[in-house]
């Protein structure tokens, strides 16, 4: 059995950010991701704003950039904009996800962590001396061993829950949402657009966020009981 000083489960920007923290300390560290390629699928908007990149100590990188954003136009419910203008410049950034989540995974792997993908936690439980961790990749098992675990896999973390903690959300904490990267549709390529409003979105809202002239990620995020349907559907 390996034996690990800090062992992470997941690999997105929490579990990267977390590895990379404890690598740099000295810290023996293994990351484990369940899925084969880090950062896909994507979900979320890709929208990353100036003051989240510096308040999470992320070197800026243009690489995973697809388009600077200047300014905002933000929808009420009676149809009437607010227009926001950003006069110092870009305020954040559309990014390509899956690029913008390798390169935490690369900055990770530098600093000294293992990271491991297509590979799974199927279980986990606590011992005297630590935690053990039954390991899966490709139709192979075996295990790993830690004094501490970070469940970074997911906001109702199963490993988190097997481990004992409530990781259980109601109902109006949880959102339906549905996103589509689509091209060849007139935008605003310099500015995010968002749309409240129980008729649009119920609880939640709308957004169209550019990755170029013509292509942006268009969504909808709606929450129960306020919505009667999926997302989806509206």
């Amino acid at each position: 059995m390996k034996e690990y000083d800090i062992i992470v489960i997941g690999c997105g920007p929490a579990g990267s950010g977390a590895a990379k923290t404890a690598a740099e300390n000295g810290l023996n560290v293994l990351v484990v991701e369940k899925r084969a390629e880090i950062g896909a699928p994507k979900r979320c908007g890709e929208g990353l704003s100036r003051s989240s990149l510096k308040r999470m100590g992320i070197e800026f990188d243009r690489k995973w950039v697809r388009r600077e954003i200047i300014g905002a136009s933000v929808y009420a419910p009676n149809g009437k904009m607010l227009r926001v203008d950003y006069k110092e410049g870009p305020e954040g950034w559309v990014i390509e996800r899956k690029v913008f989540d390798k390169y935490l995974a690369e900055k990770a792997a530098e600093a000294g962590a293992k990271i491991l993908a297509k590979t799974e936690a199927t279980e986990v439980k606590r011992t005297e001396n630590g935690i053990t961790v039954v390991l899966e990749s490709q139709g192979s098992k075996w295990k790993a061993k830690s004094p501490l675990i970070i469940a970074a896999d997911g906001i109702e973390s199963k490993i988190a829950r097997a481990l004992g903690l409530n990781t259980t959300l109601s109902l109006t904490d949880v959102a339906s949402s549905v996103q589509f990267e689509m091209t060849a549709i007139d935008i605003d390529p310099d500015r995010i657009e968002l749309y409240f409003g129980n008729e649009v979105a119920p609880s939640g809202y709308a957004w169209i966020f550019p990755k170029g002239e013509k292509t942006a990620n268009v969504g909808i995020g709606v929450r129960k009981p306020w919505a009667k349907k999926s997302a989806l559907l509206y």
